[in-house]
């Protein structure tokens, strides 16, 4: 789930259109909130808004302004913003009907690299003339053995969902959770199931791979292991301001 060094750096944040997942658990989820990384033109990581705020208008501008801040896993945004590169958002689709894509700069809000020195976590910030559809970060929840919870993240370039229960947490406060996340979904959002509130921030999955006899990884020959590893949502708060 680590991405390659980048010449620049996409957010795009589309709609998914995707069927919900079972258990009725997207009938709240709004989707149109969760986005795909993008670097150097290359898909790497899964990335979600949870705010949108009105904000005193610029230099004397009529239009209503929003803030909107992002979140995805540290080690997605490492290399950007270790090389200076400029980073970028592609507006949702849907947040505004009949709106083409619009490219807004991101600015970095808070940033911790990956563990085990760092928190795992990137906020990033942007405006828009309109509130975007969100997720709700869920401050000291306590989870219970056994919750159930769910994951939203682009797998492979597709938005998917997985669910699976509270395992446990790790001695580095990584929250392990029951269940199989592929290639692509650092990044996305942990969410108490049947909500869309988020608990946690995808930052590891487990790839079990062949022996060294066995060849090249194809045909099936490796596979995701349980469990997923999520940092908790509660981590951004040690890097920005809410």
């Amino acid at each position: 789930m680590r991405p390659l060094a980048p010449a620049a750096l996409l957010v795009a944040l589309l709609a998914a259109g995707m069927p919900s997942p079972e258990a009725g658990a997207a009938g709240v989820l709004p989707v149109e909130a969760i986005g795909r990384l993008f670097v150097n033109g290359r898909f790497v990581c899964t990335a979600f808004v949870i705010r949108s705020e009105r904000v005193a208008t610029v230099d004397g501008e009529e239009r209503p302004t929003y803030r909107n801040r992002v979140v995805t896993a540290g080690h997605c945004v490492t290399p950007a913003l270790s090389g200076g590169q400029p980073t970028f958002l592609v507006a949702p689709r849907g947040a505004v009907p009949g709106q083409a894509h619009r490219t807004h700069p991101l600015v970095p809000a808070g940033f911790s690299g990956g563990r085990p020195w760092g928190y795992d976590v990137g906020v990033f910030v942007y405006w828009t003339s309109h509130p975007v559809p969100i997720l709700e970060p869920l401050f000291n929840h306590p989870l219970r053995d056994g919750e159930w919870l769910l994951a939203a993240g682009f797998s492979r370039g597709v938005l998917s969902y997985s669910v699976g229960r509270y395992q446990s947490t790790t001695e580095h406060d990584l929250v392990a959770v029951d269940a199989l996340l592929s290639q692509g979904s650092s990044g996305g959002p942990v969410v108490i199931l049947g909500t869309h509130k988020v608990i946690g921030i995808v930052v590891e999955g487990t790839l079990k791979q062949p022996a060294a006899s066995d060849g090249p990884c194809i045909f099936g020959g490796c596979a995701t292991e349980r469990p997923y590893l999520a940092v908790p949502i509660d981590c951004i708060l040690r890097v920005m301001r809410w």
